[in-house]
């Protein structure tokens, strides 16, 4: 049983550790922050952008927070989806984690997290550009546009490794 809830437990972190870091990834980690954003809510943000999150994510985190605060044992069938549904949400988001992504021989957008800017190095015309989002409400928009430029593509992008 105790292995059951640390693997419960385990798979929820896994969750929403991937779910914060797409919300850092698209520069809306600061906004979670200030508006104490909890696990449903950045479930919303995720779909606003567009990026798979089922409703399977809020069960997982309801049967943790059910064992956390009113110590109700998952089932082993509980915790064998939780693990299934971590492991494809995490498998679902793997290009996403990672949003260094560049347009070979086009341009390159860097994210300035801590500062809330974006640099983008225009290849073609040899430029640079910074970009900053003046207004709260321009954040979430602004996600959605730079989700959809940076997308994985089989196509059109390469991930740089960073090992």
């Amino acid at each position: 049983m105790k292995s059951w809830i640390n693997a419960l437990g385990n798979a929820k972190r896994a969750i929403e550790c991937r779910i914060d870091t797409l919300l850092y990834n698209y520069c809306l980690h600061k906004k979670s922050e200030k508006e104490g954003w909890f696990f449903p809510k950045k479930i919303e943000v995720l779909r606003e952008l567009g990026i798979a999150a089922p409703n399977i994510l809020k069960k997982i985190n309801k049967k943790r927070n059910e064992l956390e605060h009113q110590y109700v044992k998952p089932t082993k069938g509980d915790v064998e989806d939780a693990i299934d549904v971590a492991e494809l949400f995490l498998n679902a988001t793997d290009e996403l984690a990672i949003v260094d992504y560049t347009a070979p021989n086009e341009f390159r957008i860097e994210l300035k997290h801590e500062e809330g800017l974006v640099k983008i190095i225009d290849y073609k015309k040899n430029t640079e550009r910074i970009a900053e989002i003046d207004s709260d409400d321009g954040w979430i928009e602004f996600a959605k546009r730079l989700y959809d430029l940076l997308k994985p593509s089989p196509i059109r992008f390469y991930r740089q490794s960073r090992r």
